[in-house]
């Protein structure tokens, strides 16, 4: 947690407003990152929106404790096995955006049926709503196609 703080006043003070938060949970992707509760910590610190991007094999079981942690928006991966119109009916329940992501081999027609689902908000940029990684996920500042959503710029973040 201890660069956390500094890292998010970096982006905000680039200009971004967002912030993509990978949860990696060692099974659906090899490495484990944190929980909700570093989200929770980080919350009160700083005014920037939180995509959580839930990087886990079973993300549904999660949906609340990342949702009363702080995040804004929750995206979803289509590749597990659950329920995945059930999940995102539920992160939009809670009042949340939801998008999904594919990893980089997932053909763009496995997430069609949820497309719907996602694109059911408007209001705060809703570009992320779809994306696909360019690398398969499990480590740190890997990119992905999502890089879009912060307008593009590039920012270098503290040690």
């Amino acid at each position: 947690m201890a660069g956390w703080p500094r890292a998010s006043l970096a982006v905000a003070q680039a200009g971004l407003t967002w912030l993509h938060l990978d949860i990696m949970d060692g099974h659906f992707v090899p490495n484990l990152s944190f929980g909700p509760q570093v989200l929770a910590d980080l919350r009160p610190l700083t005014k920037l929106f939180f995509d959580t991007h839930l990087m886990l094999a079973n993300p549904h079981q999660f949906i609340e404790s990342f949702a009363q942690a702080g995040a804004q928006q929750i995206t979803i991966h289509v590749e597990p096995d659950y329920p995945i119109a059930q999940t995102l009916a539920r992160i939009r329940a809670l009042g949340l955006k939801c998008g999904l992501a594919l990893k980089p081999r997932t053909p763009v027609h496995a997430a069609e049926p949820f497309l719907a689902d996602v694109g059911q908000y408007s209001g705060h940029d809703s570009r992320a709503r779809l994306w696909r990684a360019k690398v398969h996920g499990g480590h740190a500042a890997e990119n992905c196609s999502a890089l879009p959503m912060a307008g593009g710029k590039e920012i270098k973040l503290p040690d």
